[in-house]
């Protein structure tokens, strides 16, 4: 079994490589062994995946706002390059893990999304996603596509300054008060309880292919999850919850694309939102290891 990971410096690539490096045979990839915005990346990219039998794509164009701008881009990242990927892995019958978003739904529907719900996207971002997930679904039939949301990991997201969880830290030590959108909620999750998951799927051989939610357990909107870190770190700062018409965006939001992760957990119990929150700022080093 020899597994490749595409993205491997990336946020969530960073912890699969890691997490999946102490047990199993495994080799990463970065934009400095293969281009995925070059029209002509597989020729780079298939001498690099013959002798793999499990990928990992953790490629992705991220940017949700510079997304309507850069659609071509996106989709390119989002849409076309797991395209190309699902059509090598499957002609040769190879296994693949894709990533995806809760963005490829409206956040409409009042309830966390199941597995089954129509995906109905409402800004570019998701509707490149979606377009990734069906190639994947029709082309190679050995896939696990993993939803996941909120992602926060110790790499931080290419690109970015750092992810929510930095982001918040950093200003509520800079201001004494913080205007955070309280109308969208979402399931903020660990990148390493992602990469736990794709290990345990990878471990026990599951063979029921197809979509699956892998976010935290629990939801929350970005106002708690920020008023949640400040009162944890005991930083003096006063934490203020707004709408979102306060801040206008390029890319529209969901108000509800919380995922339901009840299908794998038959595999995997992932944590409540706050505990994943907790094991990260104890990996930074801002809480004593153990403390609760």
């Amino acid at each position: 079994m020899r597994i490749t990971v595409l993205g491997a410096d990336g946020q969530l690539g960073t912890d699969v490589l890691d997490l999946l490096s102490k047990d199993l045979p495994v080799n990463g990839l970065t934009r400095e062994d293969f281009d995925a915005t070059d029209r002509d990346v597989f020729r780079q990219l298939r001498p690099l995946l013959e002798n793999s039998d499990i990928v990992i794509n953790c490629v992705a164009y991220t940017d949700v706002d510079r997304a309507e701008e850069e659609e071509a881009l996106a989709y390119r990242l989002n849409a076309e390059f797991p395209k190309g990927l699902a059509k090598i892995l499957g002609s040769s019958n190879k296994l693949l893990f894709h990533i995806s978003t809760d963005y490829v739904f409206s956040g409409r529907l009042g309830r966390p999304y199941r597995e089954d719900d129509t995906p109905d996207p409402i800004n570019v971002y998701g509707k490149t996603k979606l377009a990734g997930e069906r190639a994947v679904l029709s082309l190679c039939p050995r896939h696990f596509i993993f939803r996941t949301a909120g992602l926060f990991g110790k790499a931080g997201p290419s690109g970015k300054s750092g992810n929510f969880i930095d982001t918040i830290i950093k200003l509520a030590r800079e201001r004494a008060l913080l205007k955070v959108v309280d109308d969208q909620l979402t399931s903020p999750t660990h990148t390493l309880d992602v990469a736990r998951a794709i290990k345990v799927f990878i471990e026990k051989g599951v063979g029921e292919y197809g979509i699956f939610n892998v976010v935290s357990s629990g939801y929350c909107s970005w106002y708690k999850l920020a008023n949640y870190i400040v009162q944890r770190l005991g930083i003096e700062t006063q934490v203020v919850p707004v709408s979102s018409d306060e801040f206008p965006r390029p890319a529209a939001r969901p108000k509800f694309s919380a995922l339901d992760n009840s299908k794998v957990s038959k595999w995997y119990n992932m944590p409540y939102w706050q505990d994943a929150v907790e094991e990260y700022l104890r990996i930074k080093m801002l809480l004593p290891k153990g403390e609760r």
